[in-house]
């Protein structure tokens, strides 16, 4: 399949936003919505996956990334405790927010 690519597109019309496989000298020109079927999408920028480290949302997952994961679900569920109750989980979030 050489000499295809896979670009983002977004309408400037109703702003829906797509992927789609086109030629390598058709892929700055302007391709049809599919949801208003208007030609009015232009070529996006997108982070290629290795530098986003594999990931959609951009971050790297390592032991850091996993503390304040965790720091964040127990921030979470603390909203929903009794005050008197807070003092621990706020004692965990501190630990996991210290950096290493």
């Amino acid at each position: 399949m050489s000499g295809w690519f896979s670009s983002d597109y977004r309408c400037k019309q109703c702003y829906f936003t797509f992927d789609k496989i086109t030629k390598k000298d058709e892929k700055e020109e302007p391709q049809e919505c599919p949801q208003c079927q208007q030609d009015s999408a232009e070529r996006i920028m997108s982070i290629p996956n290795n530098l986003r480290h594999t990931y959609h949302d951009g971050c790297k997952r390592d032991e850091s990334w996993q503390r304040l994961k965790k720091a964040s679900k127990l921030e979470r569920e603390m909203i929903s405790k009794p005050e008197k109750d807070r003092q621990e989980y706020r004692n965990e979030i501190s630990k996991l927010k210290k950096p290493k």
